[in-house]
């Protein structure tokens, strides 16, 4: 009888240390309007970015609307906050942007350590009519609770 409570308080610390590690995702969020770069535009949207837990590829969904002038490009820039920096990724044009992103280990590691920016350009502003900062949050997927671990010692 005790051996068998060791055994399951064995495997209740097992699925919480797994639900302390593989249950979460790293997801990079943020809201696209005229500030960044700054124009009038009324226009909004948003961005989520979610990499994958190898860390080799970064699924995205970009909307948004009321856009004033006709979209003809977009992009995902590296660089901190207020400068967008190099191109990393070209996005698709139209809303939604629906895709995958493979950065490379450098891109990896400034998505990381200071977020990406996301830009739509237009006919209007050609630097860009609407755009924001996207930057990392931990968000949990399925989290793991005590009345899980203690079903699993009865």
């Amino acid at each position: 009888m005790f051996a068998a409570l060791i055994a399951r308080l064995a495997l209740a610390t097992l699925v919480l240390a797994a639900a302390a590690t593989a249950d979460a995702e790293t997801v990079f969020t943020g809201a696209l309007d005229g500030t960044l770069p700054a124009t009038d535009s009324p226009a909004t949207g948003f961005a989520r970015l979610v990499l994958d837990d190898a860390q080799t590829e970064v699924a995205y969904e970009i909307t948004y609307s009321g856009l004033l002038g006709e979209e003809f490009v977009a992009h995902i820039h590296a660089g901190d906050a207020g400068n967008f920096g190099q191109i990393v990724h070209m996005l698709p044009l139209g809303t939604p942007k629906i895709g995958v992103w493979e950065p490379t280990p450098r891109q990896l590691a400034g998505l990381l350590a200071e977020g990406v920016s996301v830009v739509i350009h237009t006919d209007l502003w050609p630097e860009g009519e609407i755009g924001g900062r996207v930057t990392a949050e931990q968000t949990p997927v399925a989290r793991r609770t005590w009345s899980a671990v203690r079903a699993l010692l009865r």
